[in-house]
């Protein structure tokens, strides 16, 4: 990926230049704030502070940081943050949280799809993500 094109994708990401990425990011289908419970008493709490970059919080505590990011819903936008994040050379951990399905004012569709466990598809994300790594749904 050329770097104005990583620029242009991170800062729509995240709100950050690739270079200012703290090295662990937490990716969520939706809104950072609906996808935790208790999200804004929590950071309060434990006096974690945080800035609005985008969609997305930086917060940082005793000289460290995360990144929450708002990755959007589905396969193509988990490819597209992982290929991004993977990409910024401070990015050391990606987590991704998150189900195989909802219901909620997102879904826009008149399916829904809550699968019990998911299963890896031949050469589906094999860049991205090694075929050794588990694929495995949240538990019901």
């Amino acid at each position: 990926m050329g770097t104005e094109t990583l620029k242009w994708a991170s800062e729509s990401l995240s709100g950050l230049d690739p270079a200012d990425m703290p090295p662990s990011v937490v990716v969520t289908p939706f809104k950072v704030e609906e996808c935790f419970k208790d999200f804004w008493s929590t950071l309060a709490k434990n006096a974690i502070r945080y800035r609005k970059t985008g969609k997305s919080f930086l917060a940082s505590k005793d000289g460290r940081q995360l990144l929450f990011a708002e990755g959007g819903t589905g396969a193509s936008n988990f490819a597209d943050s992982s290929y991004i994040l993977c990409h910024c050379e401070n990015v050391e951990r990606i987590i991704f949280v998150g189900t195989g399905g909802g219901i909620g004012d997102q879904v826009k569709s008149a399916d829904v799809d809550v699968p019990p466990f998911c299963v890896r598809l031949d050469k589906v994300l094999e860049i991205l993500l090694p075929p050794k790594a588990p694929a495995t749904a949240d538990p019901f």
